[in-house]
């Protein structure tokens, strides 16, 4: 490939030149330094991240993490991608930095040093993966690029650090430089900052970030994922209507069929008659959910959804027939079978039958 035969031809002239500041040295370090590894780093990066993302377990009983990293015994599983990231990484900035009078001249090496950084990152190793993303904002103030996506990254890492009030600082100085920050980033620090608000259960505040992380995302499974999340928000926040209206929004992108599944259910228990809709196609699709083999072992919450139905359309007496359905499918779900007694007690509590409430 031409850029390996440039490399070999350039080494023959500047090969060990890291502090002589010309074109041949600056080309030699620059083409040496992307393909020989940082590009070998990022890939294995990339593979060990998509595996991680795969693993990765939704508990959708809670809101969604918005970055799906997975729980520590999870992320061990990213350790061998990591390191050979960091190896590579670290070797590239030994060999071809040109750090000459405090100023970098190897525009690949601010990209090795955000590498290593979010390899310790995926790691969970927070406290080396921050000193790197301080390291590149310092360092290279004269790339806001680079800057923004270093602030992007330390304020994903002391949130998950549970560090909130540093990730407020981090916040803090996005903000204030706004108006410079680079416009393809929108999406990513949207979607940081969301987090950081959900972590500190400000849902409300979430939402507008949240949308504006979707509005800004190609990614269309990160779309999904957080059309998701913003329905779980604004059922958290007390708006059916939108919550029923992003939840079906999911189901329009094909997601998983966990999330497909657990849209539809929420979609149902967002039902309200006062809205004026129609119930028909959520019961029709419930139902048919009850009958396929695939979800016997979640039968209580689909029944549970449908008595949500019955109850909200005034039908009582099937919301009991249907809250009974689901207590008796519930075998291992001891969470599901405590909310369909407690809508049984209080079904039985109005009608009124105290005893039996």
């Amino acid at each position: 490939m031409w850029f390996i035969a440039a490399a070999v031809f350039l080494s023959s002239f500047y090969g060990c030149s890291r502090k002589k500041n010309s074109f041949l040295s600056r080309a030699w370090h620059n083409t040496t330094a992307h393909y020989n590894g940082y590009f070998n780093g990022r890939e294995a990066l990339k593979e060990g991240v998509t595996a991680l993302e795969t693993s990765h377990t939704d508990d959708y009983d809670k809101i969604l993490e918005v970055f799906q990293t997975g729980a520590p015994e999870q992320a061990s599983t990213i350790n061998p991608n990591a390191d050979k990231a960091i190896k590579k990484a670290s070797l590239m900035i030994s060999r071809h930095s040109m750090l000459i009078k405090g100023k970098e001249y190897c525009r690949w090496i601010d990209d090795c040093y955000m590498l290593i950084g979010k390899s310790h990152h995926y790691k969970k190793d927070f406290y080396p993966a921050a000193e790197m993303f301080n390291y590149v904002i310092k360092q290279y103030k004269d790339k806001p690029a680079t800057v923004a996506e270093g602030r992007i990254w330390l304020l994903r890492n002391y949130t998950a650090m549970s560090r909130l009030s540093s990730a407020q600082g981090v916040i803090d100085n996005i903000e204030a430089d706004i108006e410079a920050f680079p416009e393809k980033q929108t999406g990513h620090y949207a979607a940081a900052y969301a987090d950081f608000l959900i972590k500190k259960e400000e849902y409300a505040n979430a939402i507008p970030q949240l949308e504006k992380a979707i509005a800004n995302t190609k990614n269309k499974r990160l779309k999904t994922r957080y059309m998701y999340i913003l329905a779980q928000l604004y059922e958290q926040v007390g708006d059916k209507a939108k919550a029923s209206f992003y939840y079906a929004q999911v189901l329009k992108k094909n997601p998983s069929y966990d999330m497909a599944f657990n849209a539809q259910i929420n979609q149902a228990l967002m039902f309200d008659v006062a809205s004026g809709g129609s119930s028909a196609d959520l019961k029709k699709t419930l139902r048919k959910m009850a009958r396929d083999d695939k979800n016997i072992e979640y039968l209580d919450r689909i029944y549970y959804a449908l008595a949500g139905i019955a109850i909200n359309e005034s039908e009582y007496d099937e919301a009991i027939k249907l809250l009974k359905l689901s207590v008796a499918s519930s075998t291992s779900n001891e969470k599901q079978k405590g909310l369909s007694y407690l809508k049984l007690a209080d079904l039985f509590f109005d009608k009124p039958e105290y005893e039996t409430s």
